[in-house]
């Protein structure tokens, strides 16, 4: 993997782990001002949004109208949220106010970003696939971790 410009963002994502269905994309930005919104959360956890969180994508929407797959009254859909990371880890109390915010069950993909050491190398930890959802019975399992 050639290394990017510093600065800039690794060209990973969801689809480096799984051969998402294309109609299934979704690939839409999910601002924190929406995730706070909906999942009041408290100081403590906004502060870890910041200090972990670059961005928040939505990648891909699994449901009866995108995959052509049956709904069930559990699991009416299945939402693939990319999450670009400042540092290599995710704090738990990060993807439960997300989960609150969103009334779906989620799989996070995260994707910790490059960052410019300070004789200008650029360096990457890597990928990691989770599922978690307090709503679907407190589960969180990581699957499978990347380094790139």
């Amino acid at each position: 993997m050639v290394a990017p410009a510093p600065g800039a963002l690794p060209s990973v994502s969801a689809r480096a782990l799984f051969a998402w269905p294309p109609q299934a994309a979704v690939a839409r930005p999910v601002a924190k001002t929406k995730i706070y919104a909906h999942a009041k959360p408290r100081a403590a956890v906004r502060a870890l949004f910041a200090r972990q969180v670059e961005s928040i994508t939505w990648a891909y929407k699994l449901a009866p109208e995108t995959i052509n797959l049956l709904a069930t009254p559990g699991v009416p859909e299945i939402e693939v949220f990319e999450i670009a990371l400042k540092l290599p880890d995710i704090d738990h109390g990060v993807l439960r106010c997300i989960d609150k915010a969103i009334p779906r069950p989620i799989v996070f993909v995260q994707l910790t970003l490059f960052k410019t050491t300070q004789n200008g190398l650029q360096i990457a930890h890597g990928i990691s696939m989770n599922s978690f959802s307090t709503r679907h019975h407190d589960i969180f399992h990581e699957y499978l971790a990347i380094s790139i």
